[in-house]
């Protein structure tokens, strides 16, 4: 079995789309902390947004296709970019979701945000392994040594989702739930095949999840920490690393438990 599906074997990870924002320039979506074990995500459905920092002041510009996830559950910041005062956005409740729309004559913009849930003590073994932030882009004509395969998979999923948000049809809400937790699958496998990914975060993922095959280690995760980590014996086949950071957490969990 391969390494992600091993992760997500593993480790039970439930997605929920919450409000597809349509906003006309100026416009400003302002996010706080997530709670423990939550983490948002935006999808550029069209149009551009701008990511700002709101420690460093750093911006990045989204454009349509793009996927954003905040393993982390940091606060941030969403705008156009144009620095002017943000027209109010009204909240009206749909079949499916909510919609967040403001009156304007700007570029337009659609995106859809929801966030995913990774029940304790999962979620903080991501948090050690993803980075605070992870942007995918889907733009299939834009390879850059990425299986574009990858690419058209997520394109056509994410459009599977805008047309459910759209439709309000019966069972539309579970679809879409379901169609997100998909999303994030598919978001880790084209983040893995990334270049810049492996880099930041998806070599270490996958060497440590692909490792789970070794019973000790996969036994740990599955019953929650209550194993002592004396319980991993010289026989453990898990990577050094990995080992170490199963007897760091199965100590804590001892100690806290």
């Amino acid at each position: 079995m391969d390494w992600l599906s091993r992760f997500l074997e593993i480790i039970p990870i439930s997605g929920h789309l919450d409000i597809r924002c349509l906003y006309a320039a100026p416009w400003r979506l302002v996010v706080e902390a997530a709670r423990p074990g939550e983490i948002p995500y935006h999808i550029i459905i069209s149009g551009a947004a701008t990511l700002e920092d709101p420690d460093s002041g750093s911006r990045q510009l989204l454009t349509a296709g793009d996927i954003l996830l905040f393993p982390h559950g940091i606060a941030h910041a969403l705008h156009d970019g144009s620095g002017k005062r943000p027209n109010p956005a009204k909240q009206k409740p749909s079949l499916n979701l909510t919609i967040s729309k403001n009156a304007g004559k700007g570029d337009l913009l659609d995106m859809l945000c929801g966030h995913f849930v990774v029940p304790p003590p999962y979620d903080r073994l991501l948090q050690d392994y993803l980075p605070p932030r992870l942007i995918v882009h889907t733009d299939i004509n834009d390879v850059s040594g990425v299986n574009s395969g990858s690419k058209l998979q997520l394109a056509n999923l994410i459009s599977l989702m805008r047309n459910d948000a759209i439709s309000e049809k019966v069972g539309g809400h579970a679809m879409l739930n379901a169609l997100s937790a998909a999303m994030f699958a598919l978001t880790l496998r084209l983040a893995g095949e990334s270049e810049l990914a492996r880099r930041d975060c998806s070599h270490s993922l996958a060497l440590h999840v692909y490792h789970l095959r070794c019973p000790q280690c996969s036994m740990i995760l599955r019953n929650r920490g209550v194993c002592l980590s004396w319980h991993l014996s010289a026989t453990c086949r898990g990577p050094p690393l990995f080992v170490t950071f199963i007897k760091r957490w199965g100590a804590q969990r001892a100690i806290s438990s």
